[in-house]
């Protein structure tokens, strides 16, 4: 995150399996990287297999070696906002157009 690269990507509903995470990642984080995540157990084969440096914040933590999971969690909660805005305003327009065909 150095260099101000983020890597978003829709992968599963719920939570991704291995594969899936293998099929994102692979191509996207160079050796020689340093991961910081949670510890879902679907991210321990990911890390093998990329063969990188993976800090893994315990669950219920907050940091582990000065590292956290703040950046990870405010872009969560900026994703999360832009889609409830886009959806507001999806619905501020459908009941835009839905009152003039009713008017009509």
């Amino acid at each position: 995150m150095e260099d101000g690269n983020y890597v978003v990507h829709t992968a599963d509903r719920g939570r991704p399996t291995s594969s899936t995470l293998i099929d994102i990642f692979k191509n996207t984080i160079r050796p020689g990287s340093i991961v910081i995540s949670d510890s879902q157990r679907s991210y321990h084969q990911l890390m093998d297999a990329l063969n990188i440096k993976w800090v893994k914040i315990p669950s219920g933590e907050k940091s582990k070696d000065g590292y956290t999971l703040e950046m990870v969690n405010h872009l969560h909660d900026r994703i999360k906002k832009h889609f409830s805005e886009a959806k507001k305003k999806c619905n501020d327009t459908l009941s835009t157009r839905l009152s003039s065909i009713i008017s009509i």
